[in-house]
């Protein structure tokens, strides 16, 4: 399956996540790493780091990934 873009990929997860007789744990952070993902274009691991780092209240993320993780606000990178 070839998505045109990044947001279509992101739609598409949202709703595949909303679907009634789906029940995915952690459902909204799944949906907001979507959203980021297709927000920013980085890759969706990335945004759902990002994402699981600012549900804990975590502030500092040490990554290889400099490139796609300092493009989010919420999550300061160390080297």
């Amino acid at each position: 399956m070839c998505w045109k873009n990044i947001a279509e990929a992101g739609e598409k997860a949202i709703a595949i996540l909303n679907l009634r007789n789906i029940h995915v744990d952690n459902s909204r952070l799944l949906e907001e790493a979507a959203v980021l993902h297709a927000k920013l274009n980085i890759d969706y691991a990335d945004a759902y780091l990002a994402c699981c780092a600012k549900a804990a209240g975590i502030e500092n993320v040490y990554t290889f990934n400099n490139k796609d993780l300092s493009k989010v606000l919420s999550v300061r990178v160390l080297p």
